[in-house]
């Protein structure tokens, strides 16, 4: 019967100490990544983001020199804009309104 309890109590010390090692090991993980992600933040000046932004438009711009007939939307959506794009050709859409 001792011997049962003490099984009992070993298998239940070695789940609680590797619990403890996996919320440890989270921890640490979190917290190197909020210092990662601190030094990016740091780095990050309006001249760095500016130059993204660049990027990104002149990408928009191909894309739209690519598809000339594209309709786009632009609509606030807090830091980044949502962007719409009608799919529909003229001739599906007036196949939809019959």
């Amino acid at each position: 019967m001792l011997k049962k309890e003490l099984k009992k109590l070993l298998v239940l010390l070695r789940r609680t100490v590797l619990k403890h090692k996996v919320q440890h090991k989270i921890r640490i993980e979190a917290e190197e990544q909020a210092k990662a992600n601190k030094l990016i933040s740091d780095s990050l000046t309006p001249a760095l983001i500016q130059l993204e932004q660049i990027k990104v438009q002149g990408k928009f711009n191909d894309a739209l020199r690519v598809n000339r007939d594209a309709q786009i939307f632009l609509t606030p959506g807090g830091a980044v804009p949502n962007i719409w794009v009608d799919a529909k050709g003229k001739q599906q859409r007036m196949m939809g309104q019959q």
